[in-house]
């Protein structure tokens, strides 16, 4: 039973953080720029997330335009690596 809850309080924790990435890339898309935030509205999540995982954001850091690309981009990758933990969990968790 201990070992159950261990690996929900990972499962519970993993969720959580991936609600915290998907609402940060929600908020900085309304700073992004405009051609990208109009391109980028109305995706379904999963969607989003793809588009913005295969981004190659050019250019200078301090452009505050590829700034926000890189940001979205890490975001997204950090969404998915965080869906793929909590996959892991629940195989974890599933009766045998």
């Amino acid at each position: 039973m201990e070992a159950i809850r261990a690996l929900r309080v990972v499962r519970k924790s993993a969720v959580k953080a991936r609600t915290q990435a998907l609402n940060q890339l929600r908020t900085l898309m309304v700073t992004a720029p405009s051609a990208l935030r109009d391109k980028l509205r109305g995706l379904p999540t999963g969607l989003l997330i793809d588009t913005l995982a295969r981004t190659r954001p050019a250019g200078d850091l301090a452009d505050p335009a590829c700034a926000v690309k890189t940001a979205l981009r890490r975001l997204a990758r950090r969404y998915r690596a965080l869906q793929q933990e909590i996959k892991e969990a629940d195989a974890a968790l599933a009766p045998s």
